[in-house]
């Protein structure tokens, strides 16, 4: 018999709709299964659902049994699925997925010579990073990479200098391209608002410590000529919420000759295909990211698609060939007769000015990402203070209620607000989830009581002076975002937040004024994406029921130790870790298949 309709979940009641058979019989059965599947992958951000992972009824087979079903359709047809290699999507989602492998195949493809002379551009190249060395510098290679094609994806972990690399790519690209055509544009651009303002900051750093360098008139223009502002990717592209669709497209691509995204592990399909549907065909466009970290929250995992071919650096013979000419080095060992267009737009930076590579931070990370079970364990066990770890994950709230005691005691003091942010970016409590007495809400409950406990006067309820505090939504006219970290001071009309600002004293904002925040004594690993502390200390809860479980895999283990600068805490049960080691993060989706095609 047919499950009762109440009982589908929305997208599947809403499909069957468009069904064709009886509501007793076996085919409308097992339809009404496969929907209820598709239906929680979507929820989960899938954007396809393999047909082989749901083995059919006996006697039935599933293609056939839709494309009689009158729910199929091709990818611009107006029925709700499309099938495609034997993967079920929504056609929204197939659409997404197919216009998106096609420009950015076409873009790979296309190749984008400058006017300026190879001998010119190989001197600024040694200007910017320096002559060729025995060893391949690949941030100078990823610099060049930039010069022959309208595509870069620029990838490596924290602390590679993908940022330092990115802004003296774009002086040397604008600098050439400012001799032929004049003026450049240059678009920066961020999934969230707190990305593209810690985008924003970072690149003015990099501008900052690159024009204490001499440099010629044409690069000093080149650099002169990258904005101070960065903004988010629904605001480059026009996003109007109330018919949820963009301003900006093909009929009215960006005015913007580059166009630079930064965390674009975190950009979602539907978004990302809108970036490049808006894309004029001349424009060139940098990707940015850690690959390695967490995918969007939306659907897709587009950043970890683009670089699932190459294992390791391979570029063709041609590009070989251009690449040698610019920077001298010898790339020979990466050469391949035939590789996917793809492969010669990738750049991954592997050397770490963060970490040192031989330290447990460095191989616990690296053994977390190739999900090294015994690797992992030695480097908890190995003794270095830089890595530290604790099977009782309740721990935890002693270093935090230390480390926020010291921050309460010096904003007491009078501490200047710079001084203040300094201590408030030197330690983070990262957890996976929002819920339950080791998610966010409940440490930071138990975080204030014991501050409470220790002397410190935190109300039962409201902020009070020392209190750390996140920002939950935008509001640009105030220059603060989700996600941003700041905290609580007595000003002379009353509570005040302070948050650091890019170059400039740190921002004061009446706190009557923000819109809605939290106290800030913990985070989600989530919402980390993209800060950076000078210790952390990450805690997995156990007893998260299976639903939670879900949440623990490398990616998420990676993306919290990775936010450290010197030392990584952390506090869980060992089957928590086991769990995140044995999963690897896994959002289903054709697009790989698609711009892989021709596999490397």
């Amino acid at each position: 018999m047919a499950p009762r309709p109440e009982s589908r979940g929305p997208l599947s009641q809403a499909l069957l709709r468009w069904c064709r058979y009886a509501p007793e019989t076996e085919a409308h059965s097992a339809l009404a299964m496969l929907l209820e599947r598709l239906e929680a992958g979507v929820a989960a951000q899938h954007s396809c659902l393999p047909l082989e992972q749901v083995p059919p009824p006996t006697g039935l087979a599933w293609a056939p049994l839709l494309e009689g079903s009158g729910l199929l359709g091709a990818q611009a047809d107006p029925a709700p699925l499309v099938l495609w290699e034997n993967a079920l999507y929504l056609a929204k989602d197939a659409r997404y997925e197919a216009d998106l492998a096609h420009a950015l195949r076409t873009r790979a493809a296309q190749p984008a010579p400058l006017a300026a002379a190879p001998a010119q551009l190989k001197a600024w190249l040694e200007v910017l990073f320096g002559a060729p060395a025995q060893a391949i510098d690949w941030q100078r290679l990823g610099a060049a990479m930039l010069l022959e094609r309208s595509l870069l994806v620029l990838t490596g972990g924290p602390g590679t200098g993908k940022t330092s690399t990115v802004t003296r790519a774009l002086t040397l690209l604008v600098a050439a391209l400012q001799q032929e055509a004049g003026p450049v544009r240059i678009a920066l651009a961020a999934p969230t608002g707190k990305a593209a303002a810690r985008l924003a900051q970072a690149v003015a750093e990099a501008k900052a410590s690159l024009g204490n360098t001499p440099l010629p008139p044409a690069l000093e223009a080149g650099l002169a000529a990258i904005p101070d502002e960065a903004v988010t990717l629904h605001r480059l592209l026009g996003y109007q919420p109330y018919g949820n669709r963009f301003a900006r497209g093909r009929a009215a691509p960006l005015a913007a000759d580059v166009v630079l995204v930064d965390e674009a592990s975190m950009v979602d399909l539907r978004l990302m295909a809108q970036l490049f549907d808006a894309l004029a065909p001349e424009t060139r466009v940098i990707l940015l990211g850690d690959k390695d970290q967490l995918a969007s929250v939306e659907t897709g995992q587009v950043l970890g698609d683009l670089t699932a071919g190459v294992g390791q650096p391979i570029l063709s013979s041609a590009r070989c060939r251009a690449l040698e000419a610019l920077t001298g080095d010898d790339l020979h060992p990466y050469e391949q007769a035939r590789v996917p267009p793809l492969a010669d737009c990738l750049c991954h930076l592997q050397r770490s000015y963060r970490f040192d590579p031989s330290g447990a931070v460095a191989r616990f990370a690296a053994a977390v990402n190739k999900g090294r079970r015994d690797d992992a364990w030695a480097a908890l066990a190995s003794g270095d203070d830089a890595l530290q770890f604790s099977e009782v994950p309740e721990a935890a709230l002693d270093e935090a209620r230390e480390a926020y005691l010291t921050l309460w005691r010096r904003e007491a003091a009078g501490a200047e607000d710079e001084a203040l942010l300094t201590q408030l970016g030197a330690f983070t409590l990262l957890t996976p989830t929002r819920q339950g007495p080791l998610g966010v809400s409940g440490l930071n409950t138990q975080v204030a009581a014991g501050l409470r406990a220790a002397g410190a006067p935190v109300p039962p309820e409201g902020p009070f002076p020392g209190m750390p505090l996140m920002v939950l939504r935008n509001d640009p006219s105030l220059g603060v975002f989700n996600g941003d970290l700041g905290m609580v001071r007595a000003g002379e009309g009353g509570l005040v937040a302070v948050f650091p600002s890019a170059g400039a004293p740190p921002k004061r904002v009446p706190l009557d004024r923000l819109p809605a925040f939290e106290p800030a004594y913990a985070c989600t690993i989530h919402k980390s994406q993209g800060s950076e502390f000078r210790e952390v200390s990450v805690v997995l809860p156990s007893g998260l029921g299976e639903a939670g479980l879900q949440l623990l895999n490398r990616a998420l283990l990676y993306t919290a130790v990775t936010r450290a600068q010197r030392r990584v805490r952390l506090f869980a049960e060992p089957a928590a870790v086991d769990r995140c080691l044995a999963q690897a993060p896994l959002r289903r989706s054709g697009l790989a298949r698609r711009l892989w095609s021709t596999a490397p």
